[in-house]
């Protein structure tokens, strides 16, 4: 990537006067700061610099790193524009290691562009050139992400007995274990919140979610379901929802259907005085940091 700034570079730059005699002694310029310039380009196989300045960071001080080490640097090079008085700086992100110690560009800029006065890279026979160096340190956080797709085990089927008789708030299926983790169907026969007396609450409850940690969470797409004697009339609704330790650990409708369509024998969701209600988790993915 190539842009231009206004303010030099932040580590290191070297000025080079005479630059021309410079080119005809030297093949190639190591500075001290660990820049390596070809005034005529690297043509050394495999590198391909012919008819440009070539320029490369090299990392120093290798013999004090452990034999396996390993340096992963996002780094800039610059070039000085002495007449547009900005830094032509080309960008990239390399890992140094042991096998391979230096990185940068073969064609940094076409030798005909760079001799050209009049394009303010070598003005008098001058030049300048430098570098940031940018050292990515890996943060040792590793969060894992698993989606499960139609889950094992992921429905359950709940029959409700004596349904017209209940005056219980709040009913709660048995437990039902889908990827390690343990669910089950909440529900309120006569409304909750908004529903509370005119419709059928029910929820999807991770048990347990508080035992989560602060860093681990659960997504969970799924679909609640009052089933009718006719399957073609099963009121259904899809929900998505990430369970954490920190909020209500149940997730749904509050007014899933009319509490009316339940008291009409002849609309066909109340059976033998039975209530059927289903949960299936759709997909599920877990989330957590481990490291």
């Amino acid at each position: 990537m190539r842009t231009k700034r206004d303010f030099p570079p932040k580590d290191f730059a070297i000025r080079i006067k005479q630059f021309s005699l410079l080119a005809k002694k030297h093949e190639k310029y190591e500075s001290f700061t660990r820049l390596w310039l070809y005034p005529e380009g690297n043509t050394s196989p495999p590198e391909n610099g012919k008819d440009h300045i070539s320029l490369y960071l090299a990392i120093q001080d290798t013999d004090s790193l452990p034999k396996t080490w390993e340096v992963n640097v996002d780094f800039k090079l610059f070039v000085f524009n002495q007449i547009e008085n900005k830094y032509l700086a080309v960008q990239d992100a390399k890992r140094f290691h042991e096998m391979k110690t230096v990185w940068g560009f073969d064609q940094f800029l076409p030798i005909r562009t760079f001799n050209d006065a009049f394009n303010g890279y070598l003005v008098d026979d001058t030049c300048v050139f430098g570098a940031e160096v940018l050292v990515i340190k890996p943060s040792g956080i590793l969060e894992s992400i698993h989606t499960v797709n139609e889950p094992s085990n992921g429905v359950l089927t709940w029959k409700i007995p004596y349904f017209p008789k209940l005056v219980s708030t709040i009913l709660e299926s048995e437990e039902f274990t889908s990827e390690n983790k343990r669910w089950r169907i909440r529900l309120h026969p006569n409304g909750y919140g908004p529903g509370k007396g005119n419709s059928l609450s029910v929820y999807l409850q991770l048990i347990e979610a508080e035992k989560l940690g602060p860093t681990e969470k659960v997504w969970a797409n799924f679909e609640l379901r009052v089933l009718n004697i006719d399957k073609d009339r099963h009121v259904r609704d899809t929900f998505s929802h990430w369970y954490t330790f920190k909020e209500f650990h149940a997730f749904g409708q509050h007014m899933l259907m009319p509490l009316e369509d339940l008291r009409e024998p002849f609309k066909g969701f109340v059976v033998n005085d039975t209530l059927t209600v289903e949960a299936e988790l759709l997909f599920v993915t877990g989330a957590k940091v481990v490291s």
